[in-house]
């Protein structure tokens, strides 16, 4: 069964040559194919992609306390898993700290052209969701609480 991939420029099916290199061909049921986005497969392994995250090596040794070396200091190589978990201390450190008012969850227009690529739809969508599981952490607490309560009020009496 084909594999097929949907971009702003359209959806492309994907396959690997015999060396598995990623190949896109224009969806034969595209009425108006555009070529532009058979580049994606080769920019996606380009050697000018930046193929990991990184992080500024002082922020990375002293957080929350800034140093003179922003703009700077070297960035070091993390692993994906690494880079999710200080995102998301920083997050919560930060609403915590803070409140959900001091996170910034907007973009300066380094956007695709569509709603899906828009970049402000999409932060937005992530805080969104990032408040709402906080929300719902909470509530749950909450209907533990009771249910707690509702079970040992039911065995004492």
């Amino acid at each position: 069964m084909p594999n097929y991939v949907s971009t702003h420029w359209g959806t492309y099916k994907v396959s690997q040559d015999i060396t598995n290199k990623i190949k896109l061909e224009n969806w034969e049921l595209d009425s108006s194919p555009t070529e532009f986005g058979l580049g994606l497969a080769d920019a996606a392994v380009d050697d000018l992609r930046i193929k990991q995250p990184h992080v500024r090596r002082g922020w990375l040794e002293s957080k929350t306390k800034s140093d003179a070396k922003r703009g700077r200091d070297e960035f070091i190589a993390i692993s994906w898993e690494e880079a999710f978990n200080l995102a998301s201390t920083e997050l919560v450190r930060v609403k915590n700290e803070y409140g959900n008012a001091s996170i910034y969850a907007g973009s300066y227009g380094w956007a695709s052209a569509g709603r899906f690529h828009h970049a402000k739809s999409q932060i937005n969508r992530f805080f969104n969701l990032f408040v709402f599981l906080i929300y719902l952490e909470v509530l749950l607490l909450h209907i533990k609480v009771i249910l707690m309560q509702q079970h040992k009020h039911h065995y004492l009496t």
